[in-house]
């Protein structure tokens, strides 16, 4: 299988993951609402004044669910399209929503999607180091699977 075609079935499969993920938070929309354990005003407090003001347009409730809605989108323009420009921004809003939830919200899955993007992203911005970026990630999928049990 050569490099564009492992790199065209990973944005088909993360997109997929990312879609099915950002529809499992737009789900729990309730329980990350107002007046809620989950609820911005409650998690920002874990960051820094600087961190907070920059964050919470974007990670508010409306922005935070604005922020889904694109990644949605986008998932869906990963599957149905060979638009490796959406892994980037796809990169963005899973490292967002992560931030949000002060880690992972799913556990080591919200963690191996960021790794796929991360080096998806890397594979497709530097094509001449792609087969030395999929050995890594083999690896670090084979050492979470048996290292997990």
């Amino acid at each position: 299988m050569s490099e564009l075609q492992v790199l065209h079935l990973t944005t088909k499969l993360i997109s997929l993951a990312c879609l099915l993920q950002a529809i499992e938070l737009l789900q729990l929309k309730s329980i990350w609402s107002k007046n809620t354990i989950w609820d911005w005003d409650t998690l920002k407090n874990n960051f820094s004044k600087i961190y907070q003001i920059i964050l919470s347009p974007v990670l508010k409730d409306s922005g935070y669910y604005s922020l889904l809605v694109l990644t949605v989108l986008l998932s869906i323009l990963g599957i149905l399209t060979n638009n490796y420009y959406i892994l980037p921004v796809l990169l963005v809003t899973s490292y967002l929503s992560s931030m949000r939830w002060g880690g992972s919200f799913n556990g080591g899955s919200d963690y191996m999607t960021i790794l796929v993007l991360l080096t998806s992203t890397s594979a497709f911005l530097l094509p001449q180091y792609s087969h030395y970026i999929w050995i890594y990630l083999g690896v670090q999928v084979v050492l979470s699977y048996f290292i997990s049990g």
